[in-house]
Order: C-alpha cells, then structure tokens, then sequence
C-alpha cells in the first residue's frame, strides 16, 4: 500500500507507468521462469532470486536511465476526451485513415 501511495503521489503519467510495468513484469518473470536464474553465480543467483530485489532493481536503473521527458504528450493530446471536443466543434474536419 505503501508503494501504491508513493506512485498516486508521483503522479501516472507514462514515464511512471512504464517503469513500474516492467520491474512487475521482471519480477513475475523470476517467480515464473525460476531457471533463468540457472547459470548465474551463487551469489549473484541468491540477490537475484527474489522478485522483489529484481522489481526494486530494475525500477531504480530505469528511474535513472530513462529522461523525464520520456513520451511526453502535448497539452491537447494529453486529454482524450479535447480531441472529441474538437471534432464536434469543428464538423467539417473529416479523419483521414
């Protein structure tokens, strides 16, 4: 709950939500696939194991590798329901596809 609260404070927007996707998906990924894990050191396999340590890891590497302004969207792309409002408000604007 506590991690829950850090990522609502953090704010949602796509930069946040990749990382947090990925360091889930590597930490199921070692509880799913443990033989991954087969060839590494002893030691390295012990740190390793946990899918805590794996998520934790992997989110602080992507927190510093990854810019702030990592897929950022415009102002008017941020807001789905803007790009409706244009479009009702501009009726001869027809979509190309």
């Amino acid at each position: 709950m506590a991690g829950i609260k850090i990522l609502a404070e953090a704010g949602l927007h796509r930069r946040n939500m990749l990382i947090v996707a990925i360091s889930l998906g590597m930490g199921l990924g070692v509880v799913a696939v443990p033989e991954v894990l087969r060839e590494l050191p002893e030691a390295l396999h012990n740190i390793f194991e946990s899918p805590i340590t794996v998520g934790a890891l992997c989110a602080i590497v992507l927190n510093i590798v990854l810019p702030e302004e990592f897929i950022e969207l415009e102002e008017d792309e941020s807001d789905p329901q803007a790009s409706v409002l244009q479009v009702m408000q501009n009726p001869d604007v027809t979509c190309q596809g």
